[in-house]
């Protein structure tokens, strides 16, 4: 083309061509050069106004570029150039609005559907297509689809490099995804780009979730969400320290008792940090607890769990040479408990009521008894499963019948009660 014009610079075809080719380029600027160069020696030609108008619609000013699509129709009708891109700019322009506003009444399903069908509308439209497939990913982040909405980006910052809102929204949805470094490498590129102290927040925050990704990770060990509650934690503790602890597992092969073995030790390390207010901040914080763990080093698992659970003076032991169900080492030391605050209470009320109110003593043991042991339950209910509690209360029950009908039989033979007043209920 060059050739040519040097043969005929004048031409306004050849410069027409020249520019038009310099719009499919990309070179916007040159290409409207060229045309403007022509509309001011003939303000009617038809194909310098398509090319300006063509420049205007890949750098998506659409309204303005449609202006100039109408105005070349406009002196020359049948100019088929023009009504494609004209008919193409109006398509894109209405489906991009329409989809932005089903995005924003929450229809994300038609709204991912009608950015598709503008972005089938024309491929060579690169400025526009950027924003469409950044919309999309957009609509694929919030329809939970992280994956897909990082595909979208990146197709976005293939087409527009320089795109900072693509760059910003990858690297959202990979800190949803946990990759925190791709995301810690897009928060620095958009912080080359535009130093602001917004992305200089958002590539610290990524940072920081990269240097805690790379710590043990305590609240994965114990099974709980990082907004886990003290009980919470400490139910969760309970529930995999009985199932990893191993003298559960001294059956096992050595390859599962030592697997077993570490997973106890890494409990017992998390529940240290994550029982105790100020380690956990800080681990929540990222900070490092270096200091911490040296001192965890010399940290005995099992004395973890004898604190937590009570060693052999609480009446139970893992260490003990006997199998005991993992279950019933956990109720035995309540139920202990329980059935001799029960036998003090019997001997107790009995002194109280069988002198002063003996016909009251029938109804208000039960009552008592149940007070006791729901307060006992209470307090031992971090430790307890529902299956245990269950188990206990029947045990409670029977307990409450015999102490009950024994206490009633007394009762019955200290007052020399007769046969016939009672019915069946004699000595």
């Amino acid at each position: 083309m060059d050739k040519a014009l040097g043969l005929a610079s004048t031409c306004h075809r050849f410069k027409i061509l020249k520019a038009e080719c310099l719009a499919l380029l990309g070179r916007y600027l040159e290409a409207q050069s060229v045309a403007s160069d022509i509309l001011r020696m003939d303000s009617t030609n038809g194909d310098a106004l398509y090319v300006r108008g063509l420049c205007l619609y890949y750098e998506d000013c659409i309204d303005k570029a449609v202006q100039f699509f109408v105005q070349a129709l406009r002196m020359a009708p049948d100019h088929e150039k023009s009504r494609l891109a004209c008919r193409n700019a109006k398509a894109l322009k209405a489906k991009k609005e329409e989809g932005n506003k089903v995005f924003k009444n929450s229809n994300f399903e038609a709204a991912y559907r009608l950015y598709s069908e503008a972005l089938a509308i024309d491929p060579n439209n690169i400025k526009t297509n950027a924003k469409l497939y950044c919309n999309r990913g957009t609509v694929g982040a919030k329809l939970n689809k992280p994956d897909q909405a990082i595909e979208d980006c990146t197709s976005a910052i293939k087409l527009d490099d320089t795109y900072i809102k693509a760059y910003l929204r990858r690297a959202q949805c990979y800190m949803d995804i946990e990759q925190y470094e791709e995301a810690v490498r897009d928060y620095e590129k958009v912080y080359q780009t535009e130093k602001t102290k917004e992305h200089k927040h958002l590539l610290k925050t990524a940072q920081l979730e990269l240097k805690k990704s790379k710590r043990k990770d305590y609240y994965k060990v114990l099974g709980v969400g990082k907004n886990a509650t003290e009980d919470e934690i400490k139910k969760a503790y309970r529930k995999r320290a009985l199932m990893h602890h191993p003298d559960r597992h001294s059956a096992a092969t050595p390859e599962v008792q030592k697997e077993e073995e570490k997973k106890f030790k890494e409990m017992g390390e998390a529940f240290t940090v994550l029982s105790d207010p100020k380690k956990k901040t800080r681990y929540d914080c990222g900070h490092d607890l270096e200091d911490d763990s040296n001192n965890m080093g010399d940290f005995n698992a099992n004395n973890i769990f004898k604190t937590f659970f009570g060693g052999p003076a609480g009446g139970f032991s893992f260490e003990s040479n006997h199998s005991i169900p993992s279950t019933w080492k956990c109720i035995f030391p309540v139920w202990l408990e329980m059935k001799n605050a029960i036998g003090n209470a019997v001997a107790l009320w009995w002194t109280i009521l069988s002198r002063r109110h003996p016909h009251k003593l029938i109804f208000m043991l039960p009552m008592f008894f149940a007070k006791c042991c729901f307060h006992m339950l209470k307090r031992h209910s971090v430790l307890l499963s529902e299956r245990e509690m269950v188990l206990i209360m029947l045990g409670i029950f029977l307990k409450i019948f015999l102490a009950v009908t024994t206490t009633f039989d007394n009762i019955l033979f200290k007052f020399k009660l007769t046969r016939a007043t009672f019915g069946t209920f004699s000595n």
